[in-house]
């Protein structure tokens, strides 16, 4: 459950990170902070991270109104899994 956003901005990004993600009872029934990371390095393996996540093709679904969810399958040939690259990703830094 990601807990880190970037805002688009107008090709200026804004980095946070939160203690909660986006779900209803998270925004209604709690109290959650977000708050902006201004370090770049840190910016630069919150992108990293969130593109280890968007390029998932094993565990990853799709969400749609009907909510079924399947998994997002792409014909790659190559596996990737975000937890496990994520994982050995920050293991590795």
């Amino acid at each position: 459950h990601a807990r880190s956003f970037i805002f688009c901005n107008n090709d200026r990004p804004l980095y946070f990170l939160s203690s909660g993600y986006l779900m209803r009872r998270n925004l209604d029934q709690r109290v959650e902070v977000a708050f902006p990371v201004f370090d770049e390095s840190i910016q630069q393996e919150i992108r990293e991270i969130i593109a280890l996540q968007l390029n998932d093709n094993t565990k990853a679904r799709i969400i749609n109104e009907a909510q079924n969810n399947t998994y997002r399958q792409d014909g790659r040939a190559t596996r990737i899994r975000a937890q496990v690259d994520v994982y050995n990703f920050l293991r590795e830094a």
